[in-house]
């Protein structure tokens, strides 16, 4: 009789620490996400839900250890949309906002899957490109602008006309990350000045 009680006291005693251990893996379960959830939103934008310019610097990080360990080709795009302040000035902050989410759209989808976009800030996004050469680079990026230019954007019963331009630049030998960022923004602005519309690789 005393053996009978004392299995059954240890079995409720087990029930017990399979209740509290069940309790704490659903805890931790739940934390896991709500940590997953904040990472997710710490990396992205909320507007367009590309990567941040927080997730950009730490990809870059990643490519550029990898680029120096390995010397494959990287490629760095600068994309900005064309007359943005014109469109917020003439229809309005919303429809600002409808022409960022619709170009992050495109820009992602034309894009391979190996490569990364992120926005920048304001109507400026970022695109790395790794074991990309400058001429395949080139028909990415034009195959992307290309897309920009089709679109046929409508607000409020009003065709917008969209279009895109891009600064090219490849890392090479010696290169810090600083160094190729500021080629491809001059090669940006090269692209801005003979028209817009267009896509410039940086000149060495």
């Amino acid at each position: 009789k005393n053996e009978s009680i004392r299995v059954k006291r240890i079995q409720q005693q087990n029930q017990s620490l399979k209740s509290k251990v069940n309790n704490l893996e659903k805890e931790s379960n739940t934390l896991r996400k709500t940590i997953l959830s904040s990472h997710e939103k710490a990396y992205t934008d909320p507007l367009t839900n590309l990567p941040n310019r927080l997730s950009y610097n730490q990809h870059l990080e990643e490519l550029f250890s990898r680029w120096e360990r390995y010397h494959e080709n990287l490629l760095l795009i600068i994309w900005d949309i064309d007359f943005f302040k014109k469109v917020n000035d003439n229809f309005g902050h919303q429809a600002g906002d409808e022409v960022l989410k619709m170009v992050a759209k495109q820009l992602r989808e034309q894009l391979r899957k190996p490569d990364f976009i992120a926005r920048f800030g304001g109507e400026e996004f970022v695109s790395l490109l790794p074991n990309t050469s400058l001429g395949a680079g080139f028909q990415v990026a034009e195959k992307m602008r290309s897309a920009i230019e089709n679109l046929k954007f409508k607000y409020k019963d009003e065709v917008i006309p969209l279009t895109i331009s891009c600064g090219i630049s490849l890392f090479g030998k010696g290169d810090t990350s600083k160094d190729v960022f500021e080629r491809a923004d001059k090669a940006l602005y090269q692209a801005k000045k003979q028209g817009r519309n267009r896509c410039v690789i940086a000149q060495d």
